[in-house]
């Protein structure tokens, strides 16, 4: 029996900066296609596999607006002729511009409105044969995201987080983000229909947010800087209901355990974090952590329950399953443990 590939939004999507920085035209359900693809990459993956999905289950995550099943087959066999340009510079310092097909194939089967999809060989040192030089983000960040625009923003932007800005020459950022030079040759109208839905978006749905700076030559605004800043991803109602449909896997399941309560906690400072809570804790007793920490930030008793959690976990976690940790308030213990709770986490550098 053909096994169909769970999605998971707290799956991490790893894609070196050259691919982040290569230039593609892709729709917005095609880019969604693609990461779904990625998230389900495997840390210790040497080769890239074949992977199953039903039509029922990408309109679920994704939306596609149709209940036709030939929407889907339309959608893979446009993607199979779509490629991304990565420029690299040789031995002498020379560009070199390589363009590679995202997928090697896709098999429709016809009747069972299912697809199996595959990356391209072409694409192994920018998917699985990571160096340092390699951005890690949820495949949740893009989900609720319904422009095209928006979600290349997101990765442009997310790749200089730690930085805290970036700076583009206009004629550029249009072909990053894969439009033409002259689309939109109003300044005023690439703004009003590019930039402020796209910055709308991301401070609604993601983890970063910016606000972004016009610099002139002359009369005329040529360059724009952004100014990057993380945030507590807020759950939308469509959010909630694509976490109803995915599911958990492997050691995620404890990042998603916290995450059901707002404790996000930096991907640096949670590979630690996690591999110290899996040797000491239950996912059992981390979903109860995470519940009272959830808890104790409502009643306003504690501000900062990521930041704290990091710091200690191992005392942390102790502290509250034995009936320790701050238990002089009684009131929290009959908080509804479903609730949602928004944890502010200061931005951290590493």
């Amino acid at each position: 029996m053909l096994e169909i590939s769970k999605i998971n939004g707290n799956n991490y999507i790893k894609k070196s900066n050259k691919l982040i920085e290569g230039r593609t035209r892709l729709t917005t359900n095609e880019q969604k296609i693609i990461l779904i693809l990625a998230s389900q990459i495997k840390k210790n993956d040497t080769d890239f596999r074949k992977y199953s999905f039903s039509y029922d289950q990408l309109n679920k995550v994704i939306g596609f607006g149709s209940d036709n099943y030939t929407y889907l087959e339309n959608l893979t066999k446009g993607l199979i002729g779509k490629v991304v340009e990565i420029t690299e510079l040789n031995e002498k310092g020379k560009k070199i511009k390589k363009q590679f097909a995202w997928l090697s194939s896709a098999v429709y089967r016809e009747g069972e409105g299912i697809v199996e999809l595959g990356f391209s060989d072409e694409m192994r040192p920018y998917l699985l044969e990571l160096g340092e030089q390699f951005k890690a983000y949820q495949l949740r960040n893009i989900l609720a995201l319904s422009s095209g625009h928006a979600i290349r923003l997101y990765e442009l932007l997310k790749q200089y987080e730690n930085i805290g800005y970036r700076m583009w020459e206009l004629t550029e950022f249009k072909l990053d983000l894969g439009l033409k030079t002259d689309t939109y040759p109003v300044y005023y109208d690439f703004k009003r229909r590019v930039l402020l839905p796209a910055q709308k978006e991301l401070k609604k749905s993601t983890d970063i947010k910016f606000t972004f700076e016009e610099i002139k030559t002359g009369r005329k605004i040529t360059d724009l800087k952004f100014y990057i800043k993380p945030q507590v991803q807020h759950v939308t109602s469509k959010e909630a209901e694509i976490d109803d449909f995915l599911e958990p896997t492997e050691p995620d399941e404890i990042d998603a355990v916290l995450r059901k309560y707002n404790i996000i906690i930096g991907h640096t400072a949670w590979v630690k974090t996690a591999e110290t809570l899996k040797m000491n804790f239950t996912l059992e007793q981390i979903g109860k952590i995470a519940v009272v920490l959830a808890r104790k930030t409502k009643d306003g008793i504690i501000k900062n329950a990521a930041g704290m959690l990091v710091a200690d976990p191992i005392g942390i976690g102790r502290s509250i399953l034995d009936g320790t940790f701050y238990n002089s308030d009684k009131k929290s213990d009959s908080s509804a443990a479903g609730d949602d709770y928004e944890i502010y986490v200061p931005p951290q550098r590493y």
